[in-house]
């Protein structure tokens, strides 16, 4: 005789008896496992089952009820657990600086395709430097300044979808700024793993956009639709500089100074250094 829940207690059988009141299979097993034990709770629970084999609808309605009641209750210690507040960022998404990185608008079935059906990697970089709104001109000191908007989403740009199909997860910020947000969303990555156990970074896959009816200031809000789980990667490259070698005169063969007057130029000179290479992947967990 086969025993499937030789190693369930008394507890997990009450619960998978309210959980499959109407599988006849699994109630039958639940008897013939229950026959062999004697205490009154198991006798209780055998005589519940027998009731339910004989007479279904009469038996389920009983049964339902303390589960019936149970949910009544839990019910607002659930809607506790949740911000439903502009406060939450699954309802009210603000860019947060650090926190947050914005991309430039793609086809979003490419990048589905590429991130999560195929879990192909995607570096992340920057706007190339002269098409980034950081590079633009700043108005005069003396210009008036409009007032600070709040940060929300941008979906205004150049589409990217090419530079996902070569790999690319391309950033409205410029080289400069991507690394920097990409550092700290990293730190902040590492910190979550090591302390929690847990991946709280997520990248989204649209926007609703809504209006809140109790409130006088019609502002539009956004709050994301699907949230991927990513996982992010940081390594060192060495990449190479060119500063044109007429920017700097040497003195004493290492001190730096600015030249003096105007002469001929002279060829580039080419130098490398260290900089980070950051990746986004796929990490398998379940999509929200």
């Amino acid at each position: 005789m086969k025993r499937p829940y030789i190693n369930s207690t008394i507890t997990d059988l009450e619960s998978i008896f309210h959980a499959n009141c109407k599988d006849r299979d699994i109630l039958k097993s639940l008897k013939d496992e229950l026959m062999l034990r004697s205490s009154n709770r198991a006798q209780a629970l055998r005589d519940n089952v027998d009731k339910l084999l004989e007479h279904p609808m009469n038996v389920t309605e009983k049964t339902s009820a303390p589960t019936s009641a149970l949910l009544a209750r839990l019910k607002p210690l659930r809607e506790k657990l949740i911000d439903v507040s502009l406060r939450s960022r699954l309802l009210n998404y603000r860019d947060l600086g650090s926190q947050t990185l914005p991309l430039r608008p793609c086809d979003l079935d490419t990048l589905y395709q590429w991130l999560v059906a195929s879990e192909k990697e995607l570096e992340v970089e920057g706007v190339p430097k002269g098409e980034s709104k950081d590079d633009s001109t700043e108005p005069p000191a003396d210009e008036a300044q409009p007032p600070p908007t709040r940060l929300s989403v941008d979906f205004s740009g150049e589409d990217a979808t090419q530079d996902v199909e070569d790999g690319t997860l391309r950033s409205r910020d410029s080289m400069l700024k991507t690394e920097n947000r990409m550092t700290a969303l990293f730190r902040k990555y590492r910190e979550c793993l090591d302390a929690f156990g847990s991946n709280l970074c997520f990248m989204a896959f649209g926007f609703l956009e809504w209006t809140d009816p109790k409130r006088q200031d019609d502002e539009k809000r956004y709050a994301p639709l699907i949230l991927v789980p990513v996982a992010l990667s940081k390594v060192k490259r060495e990449v190479a500089v060119e500063a044109a070698s007429d920017e700097f005169e040497l003195e004493n063969d290492h001190q730096p100074t600015r030249r003096g007057s105007p002469r001929a130029s002279r060829p580039a000179l080419t130098s490398r250094m260290m900089a980070y290479r950051f990746t986004v992947t796929y990490d398998g967990e379940d999509i929200a």
